[in-house]
């Protein structure tokens, strides 16, 4: 279910002190967020450690972690800041990395955990814009 309706509003609002009780409601607030995988933090509330993305269900590690501090509305909007700048890194090395290796190399590597380094949305992102790059090279040889 994608929307978010006034029992569930009202489940957030009152467990939001309480954010393992908020994460069965994380799919109808966070879009294409499946789950947030959390961990124990001493004498404090939990942190983010990871997201699953709810296309493909791909686990996608923050950078850093998120501390969920404050308010729900709060920290939901933080963990929304920090899943689109560990995006962001991600996308930065990999754009990096494409030159360094060939295509399907740079594609299928695999960090120490043995997970792919780069998310199928960045990996498709860089593919386009790499795509793009070669064609407007080429164009611009041909005018030559």
């Amino acid at each position: 279910q994608l929307s978010t309706g006034e029992a569930d509003l009202l489940d957030i609002l009152s467990n939001g002190s309480s954010p393992p009780k908020v994460m069965r409601h994380i799919n109808k607030v966070l879009l294409a967020t499946a789950s947030l995988y959390l961990e124990s933090v001493a004498d404090n509330r939990p942190r983010a450690i990871s997201f699953v993305s709810s296309v493909g269900e791909e686990q996608i590690d923050f950078e850093p972690p998120v501390l969920l501090e404050g308010k729900v509305e709060v920290y939901l909007q933080t963990v929304l800041t920090a899943q689109m700048e560990t995006l962001q890194k991600n996308l930065e090395r990999s754009r990096k990395r494409f030159p360094l290796r060939p295509r399907a190399a740079w594609l299928l590597e695999k960090s120490a955990s043995d997970r792919l380094l780069d998310p199928a949305q960045v990996a498709l992102l860089v593919a386009g814009i790499q795509s793009v790059l070669s064609i407007e090279e080429a164009m611009d040889s041909m005018t030559q």
